[in-house]
């Protein structure tokens, strides 16, 4: 939470970021007696911030439960700082030859806590129905983009972040038991990409790779999705060699790009 420092500090301005790291990590959202308890402020207070917050379109409230939200303000805001990383604009021509490969869609994306932010998407014109914009999450436990960020975060992470998933079963593909996922979690940080068979959407294939930056550190995944008529499970051992090759060059050139 952001303290508040010395009186030379806009106490207004650190009270309203405290509102939105508190709801940022909220599992699901907080009632304004809620926030005025954990902030240790006044309802009056903390009410007429959340009426400025939701104003400025950062923060929203859910009508039926009175509870409220970080908007999808902030995980917009969270795509454009990939780009002044320079990840974005060096996995823009790296995706381009990845549609021209595959003739499929691809994506990158990096991880939110549990869910994904996608970055970055280019289609190919035969896949005009999957496109992802920039900005947009989803829960990363039945993407490929999602199991592959999440699987290489420490052990101990990604069981703390798993256990705060609440999983749900979309498909009969959807893996939906804790214990099975993390091992399928080690699956994936064993073989280097995590496949999305059907399990948010059974029309749908996903193969998914790791990006690493300069530390040797998963910043972000590169995927390539299509329909299932085209890929599948047996497109794998074609498909994934095409997609790690493309992570592969993303990452060199992040180095590079950082030195």
């Amino acid at each position: 939470m952001v303290a508040e420092a010395d009186g030379k500090l806009a106490k207004s301005v650190l009270r309203a970021m405290s509102i939105i790291e508190t709801l940022g990590i909220a599992q699901d959202g907080l009632r304004l007696t809620e926030l005025s308890k954990i902030l240790q402020l006044p309802h009056p207070t903390v009410y007429r911030l959340l009426k400025t917050l939701i104003h400025a379109k950062f923060v929203e409230q859910d009508q039926a439960t009175s509870k409220y939200y970080v908007s999808t303000k902030i995980l917009q805001m969270q795509a454009h700082i990939g780009q002044r990383f320079g990840l974005i604009d060096q996995a823009g021509p790296i995706l381009a030859e990845l549609v021209e490969r595959t003739k499929e869609s691809a994506h990158l994306a990096i991880l939110n806590d549990i869910d994904i932010v996608y970055l970055l998407t280019r289609r190919h014109p035969k896949s005009l129905n999957i496109y992802s914009p920039p900005g947009r999450t989803l829960p990363a436990y039945h993407t490929a983009l999602g199991k592959t960020l999440l699987a290489h975060l420490t052990p101990t992470e990604a069981a703390e972040r798993v256990e705060r998933i609440e999983f749900v079963r979309l498909t009969p593909n959807t893996i939906v038991d804790r214990d099975q996922f993390l091992a399928h979690l080690e699956e994936i940080r064993q073989e280097g990409y995590a496949c999305d068979n059907g399990e948010g959407d059974l029309g749908l294939f996903c193969l998914a790779a790791p990006v690493y930056n300069e530390e040797g550190l998963v910043q972000a995944a590169i995927s390539v999705s299509g329909s299932s008529s085209h890929l599948g499970l047996n497109s794998v051992p074609s498909l994934a060699p095409i997609v790690q090759e493309a992570a592969q060059e993303l990452s060199r050139q992040l180095r590079y790009w950082t030195l």
